[in-house]
């Protein structure tokens, strides 16, 4: 199971890293949702399942290598500020996880160090001339989207990181202050029924006494003359 702050990132990074791309002078080479043959390769073999072009990448199989390859071995999900969770994980996808490892040290952890040491290994890879526009407009993109990403997930990190337990025991005192006025309430109800069946029964027991009296005090009626 993902959580709020690895699925909110993810969403991002769908904007930056399009569908199926077979660019010869790209260093990885065939991709697909911005995963590499050799990654998704990896991941068919851990799965103990035989090899398959990239190009059949499906959506779910490359959340789950984002997920486990990239969010969770970055440390992204451990990092307390959000916004560097989303640029170290960006980083991990753009750049590799070894060399994203050595710009994370440099920085210090650092936010701005960090995307600062993003742009002076751009300036170092060999394909700079030829992509370094597009780098350059992805790590702007990701800045963009720092501060409204890092808002989302602080409104709901306690609906999928960190429980506040003081609201399980409110919500124990509002079920039992609730179960304890239903239980009064059906006593009272009940105890209105048996007055009203006992009231009921005593005015029955009136009438039948009343008949009884009547019938051995009253000289019966058999429609015969009386005679003296």
């Amino acid at each position: 199971m993902t959580s709020k702050k690895f699925e909110e990132a993810l969403k991002i990074l769908d904007v930056v890293e399009g569908g199926y791309v077979n660019d010869p002078n790209d260093p990885g080479k065939a991709t697909k949702y911005g995963i590499t043959q050799r990654t998704y390769n990896n991941y068919r073999m851990m799965q103990k399942l035989p090899s398959k072009d990239v190009k059949n990448l499906t959506r779910d199989e490359a959340k789950e290598i984002y997920y486990k390859e990239y969010w969770l071995k970055s440390g992204a999900e451990d990092y307390k500020d959000p916004k560097f969770s989303l640029a170290v994980f960006d980083g991990e996808v753009n750049h590799g996880p070894n060399v994203n490892k050595k710009l994370k040290n440099k920085s210090g952890n650092n936010l701005k160090k960090y995307l600062d040491a993003r742009r002076e290994e751009y300036k170092l890879d060999k394909n700079y001339n030829r992509y370094g526009e597009g780098w350059f407009n992805r790590l702007a993109y990701i800045e963009e989207r720092a501060d409204s990403y890092a808002e989302t997930v602080n409104n709901t990190s306690n609906l999928s990181g960190s429980i506040d337990y003081t609201l399980y025991s409110k919500l124990d005192e509002v079920k039992k202050t609730t179960q304890n006025n239903l239980l009064k309430q059906l006593k009272t109800d009940n105890d209105e029924k048996l007055q009203r069946y006992q009231d009921m029964l005593y005015e029955s027991m009136l009438k039948s006494s009343s008949k009884n009296t009547t019938s051995k005090d009253t000289p019966k009626i058999t429609g015969k003359t009386l005679k003296n």
